[in-house]
């Protein structure tokens, strides 16, 4: 099989996303990107079914792709081939995708990380000379990823199925149609307070500290983790002391009003990030992670946040005022059974998913190589 060797700015164009602003753009119909996921939408696109590569601020995942129009706004790249007929854009993508890990090696940067652009031009991309032979690769690799997603979205179902659940049990939790009673934060938690509001040194190892960004919905996301020293965790445990059954609650930056449940034993540091401890007796915890991250729910703690220069900000006076309704705790038990018992299947279905990306990589790599 012949194969050819390029670098990739002589067989493929580099473009730039547009910058954008906010406040100066209107509608909702399309998702704004960077290099990385969703920041807000506008009324117009600019890129169509492609892969995104971080430019500016990037972060181990520095390659993704995305399936719609999209507006790619001046953080991100887009690279097209500039001859469907030598390299196939479907086989070009695949490779970048591929070479995540060689991507994100190129950035630069102490404080930020961003793209070294002349490196990244001069990467060299190999791919076989006959076209049948692209697409033979393409083939099986959409077949190997079309088994990941399943599992991926097995996930998503259990997720609708436990929102859907909630509503049958407790209805939406602003619109209160049941008349539960509604209490303020302050009076359903023993403490709520934060981690620390300053930034001390991170290193590559110590004690885990964890901040905004690694807060998801209903999870903690280690992928990027930081560490501090044991000193200086000592002062930020002193202010707060996460234990199991806690509840980690964002309350600063973009992903303002999501929340977590603690499931982890070792101690950690925190930063921008609030600390619940519920009084078990009236409030489940996984009752309220859930109802703290109910879309009305977090559209109106939204709507109270403060704006704290370009980021929104949740006060914790803001957070111990805040109402949510109680309905009574064998009800709230029963739904925690309930959230168990998926949480359980998911994460038997993570472990599929892991294994399926594993084997998925390790035929990416065997394809780029012609071991295929």
């Amino acid at each position: 099989m012949g194969k050819n060797v390029f670098k990739l700015e002589d067989i493929a164009n580099i473009d730039y996303g547009t910058r954008v602003v906010k406040s100066k753009v209107e509608g909702d119909e399309y998702p704004v990107y960077g290099g990385g996921g969703e920041t807000f939408r506008i009324n117009k696109f600019n890129r169509e079914n492609c892969v995104v590569v971080s430019r500016f601020a990037m972060s181990p995942k520095c390659t993704r792709y995305v399936n719609e129009k999209i507006f790619l706004n001046d953080s991100g790249l887009t690279v097209s081939t500039k001859d469907n007929g030598l390299l196939l854009q479907e086989y070009l993508n695949w490779y970048l995708l591929s070479k995540n890990d060689e991507i994100y090696s190129l950035g630069r940067g102490a404080g930020q990380r961003n793209l070294e652009i002349p490196s990244f031009k001069r990467m060299l991309i190999s791919f076989p000379t006959d076209l049948e032979e692209q697409q033979k690769i393409i083939s099986q690799l959409k077949l190997a990823d079309e088994i990941r997603q399943k599992k991926k979205l097995a996930n998503d179902k259990l997720d609708e199925f436990l929102k859907s659940t909630f509503i049958s049990m407790f209805g939406d939790p602003i619109k209160n149609d049941r008349k539960y009673p509604k209490r303020a934060l302050n009076i359903l938690c023993n403490k709520i307070t934060d981690g620390t509001h300053d930034t001390p040194p991170r290193y590559n190892s110590g004690v885990m500290i964890i901040t905004g960004k690694n807060i998801k919905p209903f999870r903690i996301d280690f992928s990027q983790i930081d560490y501090v020293t044991e000193a200086d965790h000592k002062i930020i445990y002193e202010r707060c002391n996460p234990q199991y059954g806690d509840i980690l609650y964002t309350n600063i930056g973009v992903n303002l009003g999501t929340a977590v449940m603690n499931n982890i034993y070792d101690e950690f540091s925190m930063k921008n990030v609030a600390l619940l401890k519920n009084k078990r007796e009236i409030l489940n915890s996984r009752f309220l992670e859930h109802i703290l991250n109910f879309e009305t729910i977090k559209n109106e703690i939204i709507r109270i946040s403060s704006l704290g220069g370009a980021q929104k900000f949740l006060s914790l006076q803001q957070i111990r005022n805040f109402e949510i309704i109680v309905p009574p705790i064998d009800l709230q038990n029963q739904f925690a059974q309930i959230v168990e018992k998926v949480e359980a299947q998911k994460q038997k279905n993570e472990l599929v998913i892991e294994q399926m990306n594993n084997l998925f990589n390790s035929l990416s790599q065997k394809a780029f190589k012609g071991d295929l």
